[in-house]
């Protein structure tokens, strides 16, 4: 037959395997407040700290062969290869065939601005007269485009910084694929 056993304090019957009462928290053999054990508070920064620890020794070893497989990859690739900086193109310098001086990069407008001009008149009378004719803006905002447009355009050149002549910079045109494969048939 199971035994019980009574709280002292508050009388209310508990199992034998009990050794605090659940009503009043007194202990069941010497009726003394049970002594109260607080549960380890911690924040969530120390959880997510204990987790993390925990979780790096999964993450560590994936990673380290992710790392070398990638570094493997990298040796294998070729080296980019990239366009040579003004400072360097002008490294190897290139000299005038009337005066021996060096020729460095310049670019000059295409057209000369005094042929630019009517562009800009036109498109402030166009301009003047949307207030009449509204739909004028439209060509008036497409002469100032074009006035831009042709001012900006520029040609390369080769200026010799001694007597001033110009040449002519000629660069180098990239063949396509389908361009190198007629060529290497036709050989």
């Amino acid at each position: 037959m199971p035994s019980f056993k009574r709280c002292p304090k508050c009388s209310l019957v508990h199992s034998e395997s009990d050794l605090v009462c659940r009503r009043c928290n007194v202990d069941l053999l010497t009726g003394e407040p049970a002594p109260v054990i607080a549960p380890k508070t911690s924040s969530l920064s120390e959880v997510l700290a204990e987790r993390l620890a925990d979780s790096r020794s999964l993450v560590r070893k994936p990673f380290s062969l992710a790392s070398s497989a990638f570094r493997k990859v990298l040796a294998k690739l070729p080296a980019p290869k990239f366009k040579p900086k003004p400072a360097e193109q002008i490294g190897s310098l290139i000299y005038c065939m009337e005066c021996g001086g060096e020729m460095k990069p310049a670019a000059i407008p295409y057209y000369p601005v005094k042929i630019l001009l009517p562009f800009l008149a036109l498109a402030l009378i166009l301009f003047a007269l949307s207030f009449r004719f509204p739909f004028l803006i439209i060509t008036g905002v497409l002469s100032l485009a074009c006035f831009f447009l042709y001012l900006r355009m520029r040609v390369e050149l080769w200026q010799c910084g001694e007597c001033g002549k110009h040449m002519e910079r000629k660069t180098k045109k990239k063949k396509t694929g389908a361009a190198q494969g007629t060529e290497t048939a036709s050989t």
